[in-house]
């Protein structure tokens, strides 16, 4: 594979052989800038998010006594999430931009980015609907605090750190 390469890179004309000659120390430069830049971006980013959601994630110590108090929390800490979400956002990789707006459209729950931000799914309710003819019940008692710690995790799993 090696000696097939070096063949190849042999064959080709000297013009080509220059301009790779020169283009690939500069790729080489920008990749090494690039993943720099995406590592120092991934820890203000998950310092951010740690630092907002202090008391909140990982464990919610600190969850308010009266559950839907958490809304008027969140939508508090929206103004600098947003900045965070979209500072680090820049720093992605095209491909994966897409995924991560999925993760901060379902932690604002607004999976159809309708730019309303609801945040029901961190707060306890049991409600019953019709669909269809049918009667679904909808149980978010017990697993609210879980949506909220899974969408923080969701968020943080584009921010790697070395």
């Amino acid at each position: 594979m090696e000696k097939e390469f070096i063949e190849i890179l042999v064959a080709l004309p000297t013009w080509s052989r220059v301009i790779i000659g020169f283009m690939a120390p500069s790729i080489l430069g920008l990749t090494i800038y690039a993943v720099r830049e995406y590592f120092i971006a991934s820890r203000q980013f998950h310092d951010t998010i740690r630092t907002e959601f202090e008391g909140l994630y990982p464990t919610p110590s600190q969850w308010p006594a009266d559950q839907i108090q958490i809304i008027k929390i969140l939508k508090d800490k929206f103004p600098r999430l947003e900045i965070a979400v979209h500072k680090f956002r820049e720093y992605l990789p095209c491909l994966i931009r897409p995924r991560f707006d999925r993760a901060w459209f379902a932690y604002l729950g607004d999976e159809n980015n309708t730019g309303y931000h609801r945040y029901w799914q961190y707060v306890p309710y049991h409600d019953s609907s019709l669909e269809n003819g049918k009667i679904v019940e909808y149980d978010n008692t017990k697993a609210y605090q879980d949506n909220f710690t899974r969408n923080v995790c969701n968020l943080l799993k584009f921010a790697r750190r070395l």
